[in-house]
């Protein structure tokens, strides 16, 4: 629904609105979120096979599958953004 309304390319659009220079890397970010998210979310591979899931499993071990998946991403992004605070700034900045 959100690709066939134009979801990413209106946001595309405005991060190229707000930061015409891309000076803060956001729009790498996002192309680098689109390659895993389309084809498992945006794709419909994950949507085609929840309801197998939670048949199959019932609710509540997919919910915890799901969780722990959520948990597992959230420590991914956590470790990335902080060694990526801990790497000097090669802006040349005085």
């Amino acid at each position: 629904m959100g690709q066939s309304m134009g979801v990413t390319a209106t946001g595309i659009l405005l991060l190229r609105m707000v930061d015409p220079d891309n000076s803060t890397g956001a729009f790498e970010g996002f192309a680098y979120k689109q390659l895993f998210f389309e084809p498992i979310v945006g794709g419909g591979l994950f949507t085609a096979a929840a309801p197998a899931l939670i048949s199959r499993l019932g609710l509540w071990p997919t919910l915890a599958i799901t969780g722990g998946l959520l948990v597992f991403w959230f420590i991914v992004g956590y470790v990335l953004i902080k060694q990526d605070r801990r790497r000097p700034s090669s802006t040349g900045a005085v």
